[in-house]
């Protein structure tokens, strides 16, 4: 079977035509753990667009546990989607990092998941350098009720 090909490229597009069908999702799973970030990364986007619930405790543990950064933003942002709370605290501490992406998905996924007590943390992002950050933020208050007149005065405050 293609899933299991030496080619990384033919890996990933097998995954991707067991996408249309939801009872391939544990075939997909197990690509969690590939030696390959790449096959990881596309299981857990396919994962997380198939709005997989059962593969919240591997997206869970490479959230906490994975070395490379990408992929627990890529987490992050996937847990947030699937309504995940109990993920809350450890998405909390990406906004301890500096790096953009690790910022933007934090903070989309607080979103997502509602987290009130966020607000104030990602209010300080309004002051980020990066505009995409600023936006994603701008997002993300907006999600958790902040209102828009706020959020463009504390911009402005910049």
């Amino acid at each position: 079977t293609l899933l299991f090909h030496n080619n990384r490229d033919v890996r990933i597009a097998a995954m991707g035509d067991l996408m249309y069908d939801k009872e391939s999702t544990p075939k997909i799973r197990k690509f969690l753990y590939d030696r390959d970030i790449h096959v990881r990364s596309a299981a857990l986007w396919l994962l997380s667009c198939l709005k997989d619930r059962e593969s919240i405790p591997g997206l869970r543990k490479i959230l906490i546990n994975d070395e490379d950064l990408f992929m627990r933003n890529q987490a992050a942002n996937a847990l947030g989607k699937l309504g995940y709370k109990e993920s809350i605290p450890a998405i909390r501490k990406l906004l301890e990092y500096s790096d953009t992406l690790t910022l933007e998905n934090a903070a989309y996924a607080l979103g997502e998941l509602n987290d009130k007590e966020s607000i104030s943390r990602i209010k300080e992002l309004l002051n980020n350098e990066d505009k995409y950050v600023r936006q994603t933020v701008s997002e993300a208050l907006l999600k958790l009720g902040v209102p828009d007149s706020e959020i463009e005065k504390a911009k402005e405050s910049r």
